[in-house]
């Protein structure tokens, strides 16, 4: 297996893309970011790893802004235990700071053996 050396821009990439009929993979390292690309896909159209760096590279460049508090709503009344079937057991809402937190609670069914 063979490993490719690619230069965009200042930055240096390591990696190995292949392709068989239908199927294509792509391992694509950045050493500098500690950075690793990994797609597989179905199709004829090759899997685009530079493209998924330049996603990632713009999204480092967000601040991530917190929600406006919650103002004149009462919390409390969302508050509790909801089924969350048919693919989870149950979650509980509870107030969490000036928003709600949900907090994913294993099966209460004794039949069941939880995993948690």
């Amino acid at each position: 297996m063979g490993f490719k050396i690619i230069r965009k821009d200042d930055q240096t990439y390591v990696g190995h893309d292949g392709v068989v009929p239908g199927y294509h993979s792509v391992l694509l390292l950045r050493p500098a970011t500690e950075t690793a690309v990994v797609l597989m896909a179905t199709g004829d159209q090759p899997a685009y790893g530079m493209d998924v760096f330049d996603v990632l590279d713009k999204r480092q460049r967000l601040r991530f802004q917190p929600p406006a508090p919650a103002k004149d709503v009462d919390l409390e009344a969302y508050a509790g235990r909801y089924s969350a079937q048919p693919w989870h057991s149950e979650v509980a809402i509870v107030p969490w700071g000036m928003g709600l937190a949900a907090l994913w609670l294993p099966s209460t069914d004794p039949r069941k053996k939880s995993r948690y």
